[in-house]
């Protein structure tokens, strides 16, 4: 994971990382994370059953990694997939091919132009389109309240 995403989960439950750096001898991350009563956690876990699908979906990050690990995610879940690294080339295909995609699935920060903007581009072209909008951290888009805690 990312430090932006790390920060972004700490920071969503209320608590902190804090820094420290010496010059030439490394760095260290101290994470603090909220505690749990036992009586929250779940003692048997009882996988279920992936929904697969058939559908064609464009999946948008700039970071190949993460690109490539969510095609090969989609794919094993019956899905075709189209990856691009740029909002700007996700764009370009989209507006070949329009009808080709059931769903657009993004990362909101991205160079030339954010999943926001690329989400609104494309319903321009087909308004329709479902778009799923991504993120390790944004301001603009915080995550669900924080755990309670002793």
């Amino acid at each position: 994971m990312g430090l932006v995403l790390v920060h972004g989960i700490i920071e969503s439950y209320g608590r902190n990382i804090s820094v420290e750096i010496e010059p030439e001898k490394g760095t260290v991350f101290t994470i603090y994370l909220p505690t749990i009563k036992m009586s929250e956690v779940r003692s048997h876990y009882e996988p279920e059953e992936l929904p697969f699908g058939a559908e064609c979906v464009l999946f948008v990050n700039d970071e190949d990694p993460i690109a490539r690990m969510g095609s090969q995610i989609l794919e094993r879940l019956g899905y075709s997939v189209a990856t691009r690294t740029s909002s700007i080339e996700a764009l370009e295909l989209f507006h070949a091919r329009p009808e080709d995609f059931d769903l657009v699935i993004t990362d909101m920060t991205m160079p030339n132009m954010t999943g926001e903007r690329l989400a609104m581009e494309l319903m321009e072209i087909r308004p329709d389109i479902p778009v799923i909008m991504c993120s390790g951290y944004s301001k603009k888009y915080q995550m669900g309240p924080p755990l309670q805690s002793e």
